[in-house]
């Protein structure tokens, strides 16, 4: 039933387009198929030839005058323009260096020449070049004596104007008048130093031995780190020293015994490095200081073996173990023993005492005491009375 309905419904629809499409204006036809092209035009005939032209006018160039222009350009006798000269152009690089030459040949070797005692009659000396003869040589004539030179002035004299006794110079003045100079004239050399014989012996370039200007007694002198050191007890006669049981022969050989008060000769008492005491020593010399004492004892290895090291090496009474000692540095110190202020005598070859310039109390001071039964030095205050040895340190 459906499909009679389609089937009417379609029959009716073309049966409509068909009326409408008969009713007005035709529809139009389709676009004719294009001609074909026509055929080409008669060529035209050439044209006329065109007219000479007219001459060109001439132009020239005129140097100038005028600082801003070089030259000037005229054409057909009008001015239209200028030329000037361009700048100077930058100078070109360098060229390269040339490669080095090859190295000229080697010369050959000359011939050697000698100068022999000649055997020619008239020549002195032939000259011989390769075993050739080439010349000779002769001494020249001797010479006229000179004239004889005009006397010359006498010099002047030098004379000692002072002999100072702490110095190792003299004193001198050199010529007269307002030509006289001073100058200062070593007394003696040891080596490159100055010094003054009346004081010094110079032995192999050093100053080893003091004499004292007081007596002239002598003292070799050693130096031990930076102190230099009387190497023999002092033995100047001072009033209240003595000689070991008043024998001279104990002086001779260890020097002679003080008490505190005349070995300070008047001096006050001080520890210091130096101790600024000259007490009885000579002048340039002073009595240690305990603190003095200190720095040779530990210098020397200290309180336990410094004595060993400073004993003689003979002097001292034997011991089986100590006695003398090796003497390491010089100081030879010996045993002198010592007194009592009573007058009597101890201990000589046995034990030596030394005064320092440092007081412990009133009535004593310190000292320095070793023996021949051991290696130590002794650190000991003693009574101001008693009489020991004495050391002189210098200045």
């Amino acid at each position: 039933m459906n499909r009679v309905k389609l089937t009417l419904l379609a029959a009716i629809s073309i049966a409509l387009a068909f009326t409408l499409s008969c009713s007005g204006d035709g529809v139009d036809g389709l676009t004719g198929a294009a001609g074909e092209p026509g055929k080409d035009g008669i060529a035209g005939t050439n044209g006329t030839n065109g007219t000479n032209g007219t001459d060109g006018t001439s132009c020239e160039i005129t140097p100038l005058v005028d600082a801003d222009n070089d030259f000037e350009i005229f054409c057909g006798g009008v001015s239209v323009g200028f030329l000037n000269n361009g700048t100077d152009g930058k100078d070109g690089d360098n060229g390269k260096d040339g490669t080095n030459g090859t190295n000229g040949t080697n010369g050959t070797n000359g011939t050697s020449c000698e100068v022999k005692a000649s055997t020619t009659a008239g020549n002195d000396f032939d000259i011989l070049c390769g075993g050739e003869f080439v010349g000779f040589l002769n001494n020249g004539a001797k010479g006229d004596t000179g004239d004889t030179g005009d006397k010359g002035d006498t010099g002047a004299g030098c004379a000692v104007a002072t002999d100072p006794a702490d110095s190792a110079y003299l004193v001198m003045t050199c010529g007269v008048g307002d030509a006289a100079t001073t100058e200062k004239w070593a007394k003696a050399l040891c080596g490159t130093l100055a010094y003054d014989p009346a004081k010094w012996e110079c032995r192999r370039g050093r100053l080893a031995v003091f004499i004292d200007s007081r007596d002239g007694q002598k003292y070799p002198v050693v130096t031990i780190g930076t102190q230099t050191w009387m190497a023999e007890n002092l033995n100047f006669d001072a009033d209240g020293s003595k000689c070991y049981d008043n024998d001279a022969d104990n002086c001779d050989k260890y020097g002679r015994l003080y008490n505190w008060d005349t070995a300070m000769d008047g001096d006050e008492s001080s520890d210091a490095t130096p101790s600024g005491v000259r007490g009885v020593c000579s002048a340039g010399w002073h009595l240690p200081s305990d603190a003095e004492w200190d720095a040779l004892v530990n210098l020397a290895g200290g309180d336990a073996t410094a004595g060993t090291k400073l004993k003689a090496k003979e002097g001292w009474n034997y011991h089986a173990t100590y006695g003398n000692g090796t003497d390491n540095f010089g100081f030879s110190a010996l045993p002198g023993g010592y007194g009592g202020s009573s007058g009597t005598f101890n201990d000589v070859g046995s034990y030596g005492t030394w005064w320092s310039a440092t007081e412990s109390s009133a009535s004593s001071a310190w000292g320095r005491d070793m023996g021949y039964n051991g290696a130590n030095v002794y650190r000991i205050n003693y009574d101001k009375t008693y009489l020991f040895s004495v050391r002189c340190l210098q200045d």
